[in-house]
């Protein structure tokens, strides 16, 4: 047993070793919620046919935000990418669990512009997972469009505000 004063006259008493425990239950905790997260929002539901087993070459973008199904925002941990296979979306390493690197063919893809009452965004919809859709924001997908070419999907308009 050791004591470690909290300030303010608190003082826990704990086991020496207890600490190893809390660490494995939390990681244990962290592993189910990215899990979770995964199955909640639809990442699940693409991994089945589109997850990718090797490495990605291509142009990334580090550090996005997407918007999946039911709301679930994965606010500036996503790297996006294109190559001429397709969009590449891989979260950061700590979200890992329950969320394998993606790779999505072009022709797979539709894509839609949105201009709502919060600004203006693109959706994307799935040819093999219909019920799932990927919300990007406006210039994070006219950079993406810049980069893929001639393989980005769908209709080509003018980027301007």
């Amino acid at each position: 047993m050791f004591l470690v004063d909290l300030g303010m006259g608190l003082i826990l008493e704990a086991a020496e070793g207890a600490w190893l425990e809390w660490l494995v239950l939390g990681l244990l905790a962290w592993f189910v919620l990215c899990h979770g997260v995964a199955r909640f929002g639809g990442w699940t539901k693409l991994s089945g046919p589109y997850s990718l087993l090797g490495g990605f070459s291509g142009r990334r973008l580090f550090l996005q935000t997407i918007l999946l199904e039911r709301g679930v925002r994965y606010g500036n941990t996503m790297t996006l990418g294109v190559s001429h296979q397709g969009l590449y979306l891989a979260p950061l390493f700590v979200l890992r669990p329950g969320h394998p690197p993606l790779l999505i063919p072009w022709e797979e893809i539709s894509v839609e512009d949105k201009k709502g009452f919060f600004g203006h965004t693109l959706e994307m919809r799935f040819s093999r997972v219909p019920g799932v859709t990927l919300t990007l924001g406006y210039a994070t997908g006219k950079q993406l469009a810049e980069w893929a070419g001639e393989y980005w999907p769908g209709q080509r308009w003018e980027w301007s505000l």
